[in-house]
């Protein structure tokens, strides 16, 4: 039972399992929705630091898996588009500011599953 805490408290682990889930739901739901695996996983952040980094690095791998495989399935033509519209050098740089959202929105909503999910669990049990 050690070992399964453990397992689960590392911070690889958890930004997998965020990564995955938000992989196996984005195609359905609107982008927004991958604050709920972040919010969900609130219980298993040990501090609020670790649940933006854990939630946010799991959101933004989960977005930039999808959006290097829709830029290779014919995307690149609107990214290039849409970078020139903005004014932005190239396209690659729309895409790393891009990686920007699901980061603060997947940290952001990390840290809140921490404070009323994880500080409701150590009231609870005394830690």
């Amino acid at each position: 039972m050690n070992n399964r805490n453990h397992i689960l408290n590392s911070i690889w682990a958890l930004i997998f399992m965020i990564m995955v889930i938000d992989l196996v739901i984005l195609p359905f739901v609107p982008w927004w929705s991958l604050i709920f695996p972040t919010f969900a996983f609130g219980r298993m952040y040990t501090s609020g630091a670790r649940s933006f980094f854990q939630a946010g690095m799991g959101s933004t791998l989960a977005w930039a898996i999808m959006v290097f495989f829709q830029y290779q399935a014919g995307g690149e033509i609107i990214v290039r588009r849409v970078s020139e519209m903005m004014g932005v050098s190239s396209p690659w740089i729309l895409i790393l500011i891009t990686l920007l959202i699901p980061m603060i929105i997947g940290g952001l909503a990390g840290v809140s599953g921490f404070m009323l999910l994880g500080r409701k669990a150590r009231n609870h049990t005394g830690q």
